[in-house]
């Protein structure tokens, strides 16, 4: 970590902060970079304890002041009298995969101080490496401990409130994910139950199909035995008819027979002086005593 520091950082001499914007720092931090956060906390900590509590030391002191504070800053190069102006800001630089918003600026003044002899009055610069598996980034952090001493602290309070925030978060993703699952327990129930119920219904279907094709099959059946009654009543008919007709010829040619043997009778014996005495004549006699005043009574009765 040393090594990166003192590749990373340029002579005090040639150091200028420009006057830009302050980068943005993370509105959401995830579960891997909020274990890693006590570490940096207490890191930022350290250095503002470092820049505010210490008394202004004498000018004879003035060195030793600069290698407390700036120990990391200074293992490479040592300070430089000559003079620099250094336009105090708070600056954040962040890298890897960590969602960038803007933050609420810290109230750091430009105070213009030359950089001679660094004293608690002047500024005091940290280098911070915060590094993990999954949360990687460099925060340098330039603050005016006089006009300014709760720079960091303001930083480590919006960190806080940020972890806060992301903590929140995480929870109600979390109980917006349970809620999908039960959601997704729900409809996995309801297909399944649908599912059920379109088994059931096919199986009802097929059960149908089959029986409506057993009927047809019945019907047809039915069609022909009905087709076959009907040819047999026709033919049954037909030679009734045929009987009907027979029999009716037949009385006919008998009485036409009878007929001319009467005629014949009737003439013998009219040559012989004979009464002749019509057969029918006689069926007419027979009907007409069977209407006697008995028979008459009989069949009131």
């Amino acid at each position: 970590m040393a090594s990166v520091a003192k590749a990373s950082i340029p002579p005090m001499a040639s150091l200028k902060v420009p006057d830009a914007p302050l980068p943005t720092l993370p509105s959401r931090v995830s579960s891997a970079q909020a274990a890693t956060a006590p570490d940096f906390r207490q890191q930022l900590t350290t250095t503002a304890s470092l820049a505010v509590t210490q008394p202004p030391p004498s000018s004879s002191s003035n060195a030793k002041t600069h290698s407390t504070i700036l120990a990391p800053l200074t293992a490479a190069q040592p300070p430089s009298s000559s003079s620099l102006d250094l336009n105090l800001s708070s600056t954040a630089l962040l890298s890897g995969t960590i969602e960038a918003v803007t933050p609420k600026p810290l109230n750091v003044h430009n105070t213009g101080v030359r950089v001679g002899h660094i004293t608690t009055q002047q500024a005091a610069a940290r280098i911070l490496y915060c590094q993990s598996e999954t949360v990687k980034f460099r925060c340098i952090v330039f603050c005016c401990a006089k006009c300014h001493p709760n720079a960091l602290r303001d930083l480590l309070t919006d960190e806080s409130a940020q972890r806060t925030q992301a903590q929140t978060e995480v929870v109600r993703l979390r109980i917006e994910h349970e809620q999908l699952l039960k959601n997704l327990r729900d409809e996995r129930e309801a297909r399944e139950k649908a599912d059920r119920s379109l088994v059931r219904l096919q199986l009802e279907y097929m059960a149908r199909v089959e029986s409506e094709h057993i009927l047809g099959i019945q019907l047809a059946e039915e069609r022909e035995k009905r087709v076959r009654a009907e040819e047999r009543s026709a033919q049954v008919e037909k030679e009734l008819q045929e009987v009907k007709t027979t029999r009716a010829e037949a009385l006919e040619r008998e009485g036409q027979r009878r007929t001319c043997v009467e005629r014949v009778l009737a003439d013998v014996r009219r040559e012989q002086g004979t009464v002749f005495v019509v057969p029918a004549m006689l069926d007419a006699f027979e009907k007409i005593a069977y209407f006697s005043d008995k028979a008459m009574v009989t069949t009131r009765t």
